[in-house]
């Protein structure tokens, strides 16, 4: 596996099609456009996972900037790319403790009558959605923090970790967005969160960082970004 920082140089790109890609915060587009950095492959004969960073404050306004993880290297396709990659193989022992940041797509499968399958919705529409039936109004940062926790601690154990001081927990920038892909239109929800872990199975903790958590992880979701701490 690879880790990868690349940056799009908005100011030395002169491709009309590539640079509407980079334009605005469109998930599926960066999707898109980091595609670009895997030539010569199908869908599906590389994978990667990828979260846009957040700028330094002393950058320019003409960098876009992700952190990838995939299974090949990716190759710098022209000029308007700054890439530097390395090999990723993360050491993680039980109880080792991090710092981690991640963004995710929050949702719950629920049944619909009648039908075989069931859908998944945003948890924080669920929720506020359940308390419009209830007549009970919460302040909306509220749901957010409470739902996201609740998100993230039921996937940790599966995953290998537990979340360390939850109250600590940092869960912030819901966003919705409107997709528009080749075919369809797609809704889906987004939330940051940061803290502080500890690991309880490290087999499953490494298949974590590698391959994702949760849904969305084409849209710039489930990569799981750490840094060795202590408590």
């Amino acid at each position: 596996m690879y880790i990868s920082q690349a940056t799009f140089l908005h100011n030395r790109c002169e491709n009309m099609d590539i640079l509407r890609m980079a334009i605005g915060d469109n998930l599926y587009n960066h999707h898109q456009l980091l595609w670009t950095l895997f030539p010569n492959t199908q869908k599906g004969e590389v994978s990667f996972l990828f979260h846009r960073a957040e700028a330094p404050i002393s950058s320019s306004k003409n960098k876009l900037q992700f952190i990838i993880v995939s299974q090949k290297e990716p190759v710098k396709p022209t000029h308007f790319w700054d890439i530097q990659s390395k090999t990723y193989t993360p050491i993680v022992e039980l109880k080792d403790c991090f710092e981690f940041r991640i963004k995710i797509n929050p949702t719950i499968a629920k049944k619909i009558e009648g039908k075989k399958n069931s859908k998944r919705h945003d948890v924080v529409m669920n929720r506020k959605c359940e308390n419009k039936k209830i007549n009970v109004k919460e302040p909306m940062n509220d749901i957010v923090y409470q739902e996201g926790l609740k998100w993230m601690d039921g996937r940790s154990e599966k995953n290998g970790f537990k979340l360390v001081s939850p109250n600590q927990t940092l869960i912030h920038s819901y966003a919705q967005h409107v997709l528009q892909t080749n075919n369809k239109l797609i809704r889906l929800s987004t939330l940051q969160v940061e803290g502080l872990l500890e690991v309880t199975n490290k087999e499953s903790f490494k298949k974590m960082l590698f391959t994702g958590l949760g849904p969305a992880k084409g849209f710039g979701c489930g990569l799981m970004l750490i840094k060795r701490t202590s408590r």
